[in-house]
């Protein structure tokens, strides 16, 4: 069922510009992305908000989707996003929406096994439209929090914002432990005089 509404959505994702939002609010960025459970292979299950992490790539998707293949292997290749991930700053959770669990079992060795990859049991995504799936793949980058940063994004744009993101905390940093430096000096400085 998803195969066929993917390459509807395809088209409307190339023919169209305009922002989307979640589903009762305005605007998609700033807005606190909803709870969901998932379960994984093992019967586990989970919660979104119970991920910790600086920031939550959600990443909704079917097995064997070309699209979704296509991202998987951008997100892969993506020295940022793999760096960021073994660094514990991003959590990906990779979510099938829909109902053919044997094909989603199929298709689990295509995920990195870093990777959260869970399945909506109880159809709550799709019966609540709890998010918006205008196409498959969609990716929300969400912060630690579970805001909205990006919505329907691509993993180059994903990327882009992460690198920047870690760029300006590394500035940041680096500014922090430059002042500490001259305080720490001052202050010896000062020290010495008193001596």
């Amino acid at each position: 069922r998803r195969q066929r509404q993917m390459c509807i959505r395809d088209r409307y994702r190339e023919n169209t510009t305009e922002s989307t939002s979640i589903p009762g609010t305005e605007e998609p960025q700033g807005t606190k992305a909803l709870d969901f459970t998932y379960t994984l292979a093992n019967g586990k299950q989970g919660t979104l908000y119970a991920l910790k992490a600086p920031y939550t790539l959600l990443f909704i998707n079917n097995p064997g989707c070309h699209a979704c293949n296509e991202t998987i292997k951008a997100l892969k290749q993506s020295p940022t996003v793999s760096q960021a991930i073994a660094q514990h700053k991003v959590k990906v959770l990779s979510l099938y929406p829909d109902i053919d669990l044997a094909e989603w079992q199929k298709h689990l060795s295509d995920f990195p096994s870093d990777w959260i990859n869970g399945y909506d049991k109880k159809q709550m995504i799709d019966q609540k439209n709890l998010y918006d799936l205008k196409a498959i793949p969609t990716l929300y980058l969400l912060d630690k929090d579970k805001t909205v940063l990006l919505k329907d994004a691509t993993a180059e744009e994903i990327e882009e914002y992460l690198q920047k993101n870690f760029e300006k905390e590394s500035a940041i940093r680096d500014t922090t432990k430059n002042q500490l430096f001259m305080i720490e000096n001052n202050l010896l400085r000062c020290a010495s005089n008193d001596g």
